[in-house]
């Protein structure tokens, strides 16, 4: 049996709430609102299609990631493989451009969450980025932990796990508990936040013995879910720029004394 567009707008807004807006675009196809934005502000193309069995929901992005990185990128048949090999990493599909997924109802946050995270990854890779301007934050963040804490052993793009790509901005050594590890993840947009969430999410899940510092450049930046996450999420974070060289430091041997 599957759901007409009605009624799965009725249970698609029960489920995602007040955090979400659920448009009728097409038949058969319902557009979420969700707060899950690209790097530049403009919001994730998701979508729902109604044509789906009774208790999931597939989820596309309607080919829009791909259009998207064709205004800036040249989209060669490389590429294509290259984004099916990561979207594929993440437990989705990706045929004939579009990135999709069939998503139980009752696990619809979830995977609209991870759904978002994987557009943003692909948006963010490294090969796409090789000509774009690198963060004047970033820069000021990685010069001050490669100088204040290099006590700490810094290194930066850390591989946590290397077949699901997943990477800490810097690891640290803790020389309390040597097998507790110290991650720091500098974030300025929400994309880059749903990226670090996912990150976060999978050493949770992975039982990686860890603790993590997150320091956001303005978190006016960020949308309040993905405040909420951050806040959740990570053991400390900081609002601002200027809150990160005044208080890492002392941050950072706080984390080192927790077991």
């Amino acid at each position: 049996m599957i759901m007409e567009d009605r009624i799965l707008q009725k249970h698609l807004s029960e489920i995602l709430g007040r955090d979400a807006a659920i448009y009728p675009v097409a038949p058969g196809r319902l557009q979420l609102a969700v707060p899950y934005y690209h790097a530049d502000g403009d919001p994730m193309e998701i979508y729902a299609l109604s044509g789906s069995e009774d208790g999931t929901v597939v989820l596309t992005d309607c080919a829009m990631t791909l259009m998207r990185l064709s205004y800036t990128e040249t989209i060669s048949d490389s590429l294509v493989d290259d984004i099916k090999k990561l979207v594929n990493q993440y437990g989705f599909d990706f045929e004939g451009g579009q990135i999709s997924t069939k998503a139980p109802i009752g696990s619809l946050s979830s995977y609209i969450a991870n759904f978002a995270m994987t557009i943003s990854k692909v948006m963010g890779l490294s090969q796409l980025s090789k000509n774009r301007n690198v963060s004047k934050f970033k820069e000021n963040v990685d010069a001050f932990i490669m100088q204040n804490l290099k006590k700490y052993n810094p290194q930066k793009d850390y591989v946590i796990d290397d077949q699901d790509d997943v990477k800490a901005d810097y690891r640290l050594v803790n020389p309390t508990a040597k097998d507790i590890q110290l991650f720091i993840f500098p974030i300025i947009n929400t994309s880059n936040a749903i990226e670090v969430w996912g990150t976060l999410q999978f050493c949770l899940n992975a039982k990686i013995l860890f603790r993590s510092l997150v320091a956001c450049e303005n978190h006016s930046k960020l949308s309040n879910v993905a405040l909420k996450r951050m806040a959740n999420n990570s053991d400390s974070f900081l609002l601002y720029e200027d809150d990160f060289y005044a208080n890492a430091e002392q941050k950072i041997e706080r984390l080192t004394q927790i077991t």
